[in-house]
């Protein structure tokens, strides 16, 4: 069944959009950027868990670090389509995905969509 090329449209604008869809493209800095913020996250985590004791902290502890790791899948898997390569590559890249940040895009529009802005504005 082909896929309505307005629907494919919207779903690329959604990605670009929302941090937590598996749709678009991001660039490097924006995949620097995210990670700092789930290492912090992770920190802050390991902290309440640290201080606190009993099951129920321990528990919103494990749920929120699920969330952080779905959103580290679906920023590596955007940062894999900038790349030009599908999701299914997070499963086989899974050890190396610190190294996307090092990594180049694509310079123009691919399979999944337009390339990311440039940071701060650049050209």
């Amino acid at each position: 069944m082909a896929e309505n090329p307005n629907t494919q449209i919207e779903l690329e604008k959604a990605g670009e959009r929302s941090i937590f869809l598996p749709h678009g493209r991001i660039g490097r800095f924006a995949y620097g950027v995210r990670w700092a913020i789930i290492l912090a996250a992770c920190a802050f985590l390991g902290s309440v868990r640290h201080a606190t004791t009993g099951s129920e902290p321990n528990a919103l502890v494990k749920c929120a670090s699920y969330v952080l790791f779905a959103f580290l899948v679906v920023n590596s898997i955007k940062r894999l389509h900038d790349m030009g390569y599908g999701a299914a590559a997070v499963i086989f890249l899974g050890p190396i995905i610190p190294l996307l940040l090092f990594a180049p895009g694509e310079c123009g529009p691919n399979a999944y969509g337009h390339p990311p802005p440039k940071p701060f504005g650049r050209q």
